[in-house]
């Protein structure tokens, strides 16, 4: 951790302490993301980052203020401050944000969803591995063996991301992370019962063994075909069901405040 912030930053000059503190977030920003800060590590203290930065520890704080309110780093109080930087968390806050300023409706992110699935499945084609399959059948099997709501949404979103995973692309899979959280988050808004759950994920459950089994052949037309028939018809179900019970665009924010927390609910972790 020492090795990572050297020991004598330089910082360009600027006129007021803010433009100071931007300019050491920046710095430390770009040691997170390079991974030379890694995730979970503590940073130095504040007294030791101001020497370093050659600044007042004032400055440094409000640097580390803005660090933490970008969900890169944790402030803990009498612990120090730890590198908190997780991508679905990033991507929760910053698109969380983009979609409350533009109003984005549920139906824009669940079209959304479905263009990321068909880039998925063109790119998981060729680059899914054995492992990826395998874990997609361990998907669909906890799928029918799960015996609560909690235990259905965990294994349905294991399945979807393992779709996503399959691609081997990072972008792609924390994005259609964050939106299949929105998605099954809408569904749960509902107060739909277990039973109701089984017979949804059950009226699925053909589509999902059809896509790994195009998968297994490496059959791209009837792979990425097999996708979007699965994408259309869960959009259909899950709309249909949240339209009976509530309305989808109010229950957006709160949805959107929950995701971005630090602590994510136990089923979409």
């Amino acid at each position: 951790m020492a090795r990572s912030i050297a020991a004598k930053t330089s910082i360009a000059p600027f006129n007021g302490r803010r433009r100071i503190a931007d300019a050491i977030a920046e710095d430390l920003r770009g040691q997170i993301a390079s991974g030379a800060i890694p995730s979970g590590a503590r940073l130095p203290a504040e007294r030791d980052l101001a020497e370093r930065y050659g600044v007042s520890g004032p400055t440094v704080r409000e640097a580390l203020q803005g660090l933490n309110a970008l969900g890169l780093v944790e402030m803990r109080h009498g612990s120090g401050t730890y590198v908190s930087a997780l991508a679905d968390s990033l991507v929760a806050k910053a698109l969380g944000t983009v979609i409350e300023l533009q109003g984005v409706s549920v139906q824009n992110l669940l079209g959304l969803l479905g263009a990321l699935h068909g880039y998925a499945a063109r790119l998981a084609v060729t680059r899914s591995t054995d492992i990826d399959i395998a874990l997609l059948e361990d998907a669909i099997s906890a799928i029918a063996a799960a015996s609560d709501i909690d235990g259905i949404v965990r294994s349905v979103k294991q399945f979807i991301n393992g779709l996503a995973g399959a691609s081997h692309d990072p972008l792609l899979v924390a994005l259609v992370g964050f939106l299949v959280d929105i998605q099954l988050e809408l569904a749960r808004s509902t107060g739909s019962t277990f039973e109701e759950w089984q017979h949804l994920v059950a009226v699925l459950q053909p589509d999902r063994i059809a896509i790994v089994e195009a998968l297994k052949r490496r059959d791209a037309d009837e792979f990425a075909a097999r996708v979007s028939a699965f994408n259309a018809r869960a959009f259909n179900l899950i709309d249909a069901e949240v339209r009976t019970h509530t309305g989808r665009d109010a229950q957006l924010a709160g949805i959107l405040s929950q995701l971005a927390a630090p602590e994510r609910p136990l089923a979409l972790r």
